[in-house]
């Protein structure tokens, strides 16, 4: 992953949350599409710094793809499915407030 951080499934992990939401749009859409469209919006100043390359995203994201699937493996589908669409609306909140140049986060 070439010095790239790494994160850890944690529910209540911004950050874990924004990749496994991302991973979703990556499934439904495609990398590039993704990318463009519903891109993380991380929260750790070192993950800031890759959410906007798109070829250290896409490392990241493969970094973690197979513990985003063992991780649903393990909670379960259905309350998988609880905690992303719970986190995609904040997801949209957050997008939101960055996007009025407030830049904060909650």
């Amino acid at each position: 992953m070439s010095g790239l951080p790494t994160i850890t499934a944690d529910p209540n992990d911004w950050d874990w949350m924004e990749i496994v939401t991302f991973d979703n749009a990556v499934e439904s859409e495609g990398f590039e599409y993704a990318f463009d469209h519903y891109g993380p919006l991380f929260r750790r100043p070192e993950l800031r710094g890759i959410e906007k390359d798109m070829g250290k995203l896409r490392d990241f994201w493969r970094a973690h793809t197979e513990a985003i699937e063992a991780w649903g493996e393990e909670i379960g589908w259905d309350t998988y499915g609880d905690l992303y669409d719970a986190h995609l609306d904040k997801h949209h909140e957050e997008s939101a407030r960055r996007r009025a140049g407030s830049g904060g986060v909650s």
